[in-house]
């Protein structure tokens, strides 16, 4: 059994733009809604599932400088979709080293704040606006 350690050589390309090494963590949530379909005359609740969703949060070491964090990510808040791409290593892409893309709109960003001696990071939440791919070659 092979076992990732985050972070390693994980890839964060956003809009384009490789941001992998300002990505203090990141998280990619993906799920189905569940619909009650429970009818008359049924002993237990019966579900099936609905619609597909999918979101990507990723907390970055802050950098203002030109290409870097803020330059990239202010400009997108409430513009239209761009990609996202997400990968466990930024080796070639296998069954063992899948990729996750789609397009996606940035939701939430907070280009300023923290306290006196913290390191300066920021989180960006980045929602669906297109189908999750996973592609493995």
């Amino acid at each position: 059994m092979a076992t990732h350690v985050f972070g390693a050589d994980d890839g964060v390309t956003i809009n384009g733009v490789n941001l992998s090494s300002f990505v203090k963590s990141a998280r990619l949530t993906y799920n189905a809604e569940s619909l009650d379909e429970t009818a008359f005359g049924d002993g237990t609740r019966t579900h099936r599932a609905g619609l597909y969703d999918w979101s990507v949060e990723v907390t970055f070491l802050h950098d203002y400088d030109t290409g870097m964090t803020d330059a990239t990510l202010f400009s997108l808040v409430g513009a239209s979709a761009f990609y996202i791409k997400l990968q466990p290593n930024t080796a070639t892409v296998a069954g063992s080293n899948p990729v996750f893309s789609g397009a996606v709109i940035l939701q939430d960003y907070g280009p300023y704040g923290g306290a006196i001696g913290e390191l300066h990071v920021v989180t960006a939440r980045f929602v669906a606006a297109g189908t999750l791919g996973r592609a493995t070659s």
